[in-house]
């Protein structure tokens, strides 16, 4: 089972991963307009700060059920209330760079 903090970090993944602030319109008093994904609809997110706690709240599907969304998400990352994940390291840039220098795994740190 799925738990509620994995859910906001595979949203929060989403957001980053599609670019959810360039779909995301402030539209005042903590609300959001935020252009779908997959469809040419748009969703209101809803952004609350409780006792210092971001609530969110989004009129898509995952949203009305409770659940976290990429939507949600972006306000979130908008407002400063979550953290974009640290990108992995790319592997082709790893590999190039040892043959670049295949000395340096003998280099300490």
């Amino acid at each position: 089972m799925m738990t509620m903090e994995t859910r906001w970090q595979n949203a929060i993944k989403r957001a980053v991963e599609i670019d959810g602030e360039e779909a995301a319109r402030y539209l005042g008093e903590g609300r959001f307009l935020i252009v779908s994904a997959r469809d040419a609809g748009a969703y209101e997110v809803r952004l609350d700060v409780v006792d210092a706690t971001p609530v969110t709240t989004c009129t898509c599907k995952s949203g009305e059920h409770g659940f976290p969304c990429w939507h949600q998400a972006t306000a979130r990352l908008i407002g400063g209330y979550a953290d974009a994940p640290q990108s992995e390291p790319d592997d082709a840039a790893a590999v190039a760079a040892f043959l670049s220098n295949p000395m340096s795994i003998f280099e300490s740190a």
